[in-house]
């Protein structure tokens, strides 16, 4: 239900008058999925989103097309982020409508939001250097390691672009450094897994330029992120879809994906392995037990899983 975008599929396929392929996600050969990713990609798989791409790329070439065209980038050029939205009030906190514009946050993305930190817009006042929310839940994860382990975030300043506030500071070490280039490494290797090309069109030299341009009061606007972009697609794309406050990321439950039920499963995951030098497998099969996992710990135990095959691979 997290990430359920079918109401919004629908919706675009009955206003273009297109055809559709649903891709179903399912637990069956997930985990021989993700080791042969693993191999081809000759690293561990940076996120989930990126298990169920080889799925959506694995049907795409079998219909025979031979390329795939992504939105890659939309979010990092026009403020698709949450965090965006903080960053964009520290900016514009001292101007006389500064209420107005926090009231369209609290009204709407405000309501919507669930990282505890990017709920309260008003710490990043007083610490703009707040990144928490990057690492949600890290001093938990770390009691999962034989040995805790902790890591300093880094950023790169980009002084040109920092003149404008915190935000575009943010949105270029997205592009530069830390979302982008990740996306794209991936995105790449899923996609010639199946022999297919990959095009980013908002990648493109001047529609950057352009986006980097536009004054910070007016990249988020009336509560909502990528606003210049949902501006410019009016009548172009239907607008359940264009005025659509809530981000839903292109993602899926870990539990949709992999039955920890199942013994075979359990006896696969927690088996002798080089793994178990670094995690506490107690701890691991104890995560594997409950019933719901929150977003974070979706992702944390995605990561021992990548980590397990990747080291067995290269013992």
């Amino acid at each position: 239900v997290r990430y359920d975008e079918r109401e919004n599929i629908r919706a675009t396929v009955d206003f273009l008058g297109c055809d559709a392929t649903y891709v179903k996600v399912s637990t069956e050969n997930t985990l021989e999925r993700l080791r042969n990713l693993i191999a081809y990609h000759d690293q561990p798989i940076a996120t989930i989103t990126y298990l169920i791409h080889s799925m959506l790329s694995e049907q795409i070439a079998a219909r025979g097309y031979k390329i795939s065209v992504s939105g890659s980038a939309a979010d990092e050029l026009f403020t698709g982020y949450y965090d965006y939205h903080c960053y964009h009030l520290l900016a514009i906190k001292d101007r006389s409508d500064y209420r107005e514009y926090y009231n369209d946050w609290l009204n709407n993305t405000g309501k919507v939001v669930r990282n505890p930190f990017l709920s309260k817009p008003e710490l990043f006042f007083d610490n703009p250097g707040l990144r928490d929310y990057i690492y949600l839940n890290n001093d938990e994860f770390s009691d999962y390691l034989v040995e805790p382990f902790s890591e300093k975030f880094f950023e790169e300043d980009f002084a040109d672009a920092a003149n404008d506030s915190m935000l575009r500071k943010r949105m270029f070490n997205d592009i530069f450094h830390e979302t982008v280039p990740v996306i794209l490494n991936e995105d790449d290797l899923n996609s010639m897994f199946y022999s297919l090309e990959n095009r980013s069109p908002f990648l493109d030299k001047e529609l950057f330029e352009f986006a980097h341009s536009i004054p910070v009061e007016y990249l988020i606007r009336d509560g909502y992120g990528k606003y210049i972009l949902r501006q410019a697609m009016e009548g172009l794309i239907t607008d359940k879809v264009r005025l659509d406050r809530q981000k839903k990321g292109f993602n899926a439950s870990l539990l949709s994906l992999v039955d920890f039920s199942s013994p075979a499963v359990k006896n696969e995951l927690l088996s002798d392995s080089p793994v178990f030098e670094l995690f506490d497998g107690n701890k691991i099969a104890a995560l594997m037990r409950q019933s719901s996992l929150p977003n974070s710990y979706s992702k944390f135990l995605f990561s021992f899983i990548n980590a397990k095959y990747f080291l067995e691979m290269n013992s």
